[in-house]
């Protein structure tokens, strides 16, 4: 169902003013259906704090999951169960017929030669272990009812059966609710599509809060569109919810079939038709998306490519406390985005640091491509903050991208512009050295300054075959001479933010107390995360938050000591300690007393009766003798 008609003809306008046509080499990275794939991102919720809703996260997954054989018509995915949980894919669609008390699993009436026990549950627990920061969200739907065969149970039986085969795999709780990531690391999440049994949490069909768009049907390639259309409406309204949804997760299908095999939907028809997967890319990949539509909520994809699952990921970078956390993640997916670009390397440049500017806008992005491939006429030197790629050549052009520390340089620019043209050129050597020879000379003058530099030889190739696109404010020295060119530029280094706790706190014992770290700061501006170590003993006690304040009842018992701050910008952090005093709650001191006095009164009542039952005892041991 199409809600918000207005801001959807808004996207459709802008996806047909900014989205670049796909490259001619981007099909293995919108659309695989090989069994490997050019992507891996086995544990990447490790760098997600433990407090996101798994409403929150943008999630790659997969419809007909174990649909990997059979044919054009049931097929839907290239990769294996556990190759696709390797790439990066956390949501399963596991469609199961019940027959001799086993889960038999198909798509459709066709059996693809798998069992729910061997095939999928224990693919899932070794990934887990394996992973144990990840989490797995599972539909499980009874794919044939009016089918099942030779059982003496009901579904929910059986499926109740397989759980105690593998107790430490799922995640109890019957409550409807959407969990943490932190409740949920190491297990798999079931929605149920199935009926009876008891409770087991979030019903498929049925839970209020799951918003699903699953419209399948598409008879022929003029639909395409049309199924894409359901996508971006379910996308908008993921990011837009309507009042009261927006802890929903919302669930959003890209596959379809009817009159199309499933590959024809996912991947377009005989070059001439755009397939949904093409189109997801293309909106995950243009720029103004990107800050638009901050995530993708659960996406059940057929033949998802690489760029597509790294789109996606990609997404919750935002979340993550340490910027190193999430560095070789960052290699991977770069990579794999340059793939979609398009054009001569000034718009390809343009749209790859758009991406990043859009995805990371705290970071400070730099991007200088070429179109000499196997060339080193060109070369670069560069310090990077944490994160950077030099990607493949594509088409004919590779490109560069880093994060800088600062979008400032704090050296007068006349001071290091004069510098640079006053040293020597190196004789007979190639852009790569050429370009290290210089900014090795920066950072000795100007060692305080995070420096970098390109070359090319003056007779490589002409302009259009190079751009370059530094942080934005900054000054880019360009020096020319006969044999190159060398663009060069600095950023001030990153300032540690400063602590503080304030304090020093009291409370009492079992009430609610705030702990409040608002009066840290980050001298160049950036959001900081925060977490807290209540009791001074050395391990922290809350996750990564981006909230200042910290309110609950900490404390169980008295406690007179210390506690700690840490913030963190995404690549410093400082720690600040403060005092912290509980006391007992009113009366507790006097009921203690009492309670004292009491027992001291038993312990002398005791031993007075003992004392005058002795003589007793002695006479009946007497009489008994």
């Amino acid at each position: 169902m199409i809600r918000h008609p207005a801001a959807m003809l808004a996207l459709v306008a802008l996806s047909s003013l900014l989205l670049p046509p796909a490259s001619a080499t981007a099909g293995g990275r919108y659309y695989n259906s090989d069994s490997t794939i050019d992507t891996s991102h086995p544990d990447w919720m490790r760098w997600i704090p433990d407090h996101h809703s798994l409403a929150e996260l943008s999630i790659p997954g997969t419809h007909d999951t174990m649909a990997d054989n059979g044919g054009p018509s049931p097929e839907t995915q290239g990769l294996s169960l556990r190759a696709q949980l390797d790439a990066g894919i956390r949501a399963l669609d596991i469609r199961a017929r019940h027959i001799a008390d086993s889960f038999a699993i198909h798509h459709g009436s066709i059996f693809l030669g798998y069992f729910f026990g061997g095939d999928v549950l224990a693919v899932c627990q070794d990934f887990l272990n394996d992973n144990p920061t990840e989490t797995i969200i599972m539909r499980l739907k009874n794919e044939r009812p009016d089918d099942e065969q030779d059982n003496t149970r009901t579904f929910a039986e059986t499926y109740e059966w397989y759980r105690s085969l593998y107790p430490n795999l799922f995640h109890q709780d019957t409550r409807a609710r959407i969990p943490t990531l932190g409740e949920v690391r190491g297990k798999v999440v079931v929605l149920h599509d199935f009926t009876g049994g008891t409770a087991y949490g979030l019903h498929w069909e049925l839970s209020p809060l799951l918003e699903i768009q699953d419209e399948f049907y598409v008879c022929c390639i003029w639909e395409i569109d049309a199924k894409w259309q359901h996508v971006a409406d379910h996308l908008l309204l993921t990011n837009h919810p309507d009042p009261g949804d927006e802890n929903d997760l919302y669930i959003n299908f890209t596959s379809g079939a009817g009159g199309l095999f499933p590959s024809s939907v996912a991947g377009g028809e005989c070059c001439t038709t755009t397939g949904v997967n093409e189109f997801f890319l293309d909106f995950l990949f243009a720029g103004p998306f990107v800050s638009l539509y901050p995530k993708t909520g659960v996406m059940m994809m057929d033949f998802p490519g690489a760029a597509l699952i790294d789109g996606i990921i990609a997404r919750n970078m935002p979340m993550a406390a340490q910027v190193a956390d999430i560095a070789s993640d960052f290699s991977t997916l770069a990579n794999n985005m340059f793939y979609s670009t398009s054009g001569n390397v000034d718009s390809r440049t343009a749209q790859f640091k758009n991406f990043f500017v859009g995805l990371l806008p705290d970071h400070h992005w730099n991007v200088f491509a070429s179109h000499t491939s196997g060339s080193t006429t060109w070369g670069y030197s560069y310090v990077h903050a944490q994160l950077h790629r030099r990607t493949d050549w594509v088409d004919g052009h590779s490109a560069v991208v880093f994060n800088s520390y600062t979008d400032t340089n704090s050296t007068p620019l006349i001071t290091w512009r004069d510098f640079l043209q006053q040293q020597p050129l190196l004789v007979s050597v190639d852009g790569p050295t050429q370009a290290s020879h210089f900014r090795s000379l920066l950072a000795s003058q100007y060692p305080q300054r995070r420096w970098s530099t390109m070359a090319r030889s003056t007779s490589a190739a002409s302009d259009d075959d190079y751009d370059l696109r530094a942080v934005s404010g900054l000054p880019v020295v360009f020096r020319t001479d006969p044999l190159f060119f060398v663009f060069a530029w600095g950023s001030d280094p990153n300032q540690s933010p400063v602590a503080d706790a304030s304090g020093p706190y009291t409370g009492t014992v079992g009430e609610a107390m705030t702990l409040d770290g608002s009066a840290s700061l980050d001298p160049d501006g950036r959001p900081l995360f925060y977490r807290w170590d209540t009791n001074g003993d050395g391990s922290w006690d809350t996750d990564w938050a981006r909230t200042p304040t910290l309110t609950s009842a900490l404390y169980l018992e008295p406690y007179t000591g210390s506690l700690r701050l840490q913030v963190t910008d995404g690549w410093a952090s400082a720690v600040d300690t403060t005092a912290v005093t509980i006391v007992p709650e009113p009366g507790f001191a006097a009921a203690l007393a009492c309670g004292a006095g009491l027992l001291t009164r038993l312990r002398r009542e005791r031993r007075r009766r003992t004392s005058s039952l002795a003589p007793e005892r002695s006479l009946e041991s007497a009489s008994i003798r």
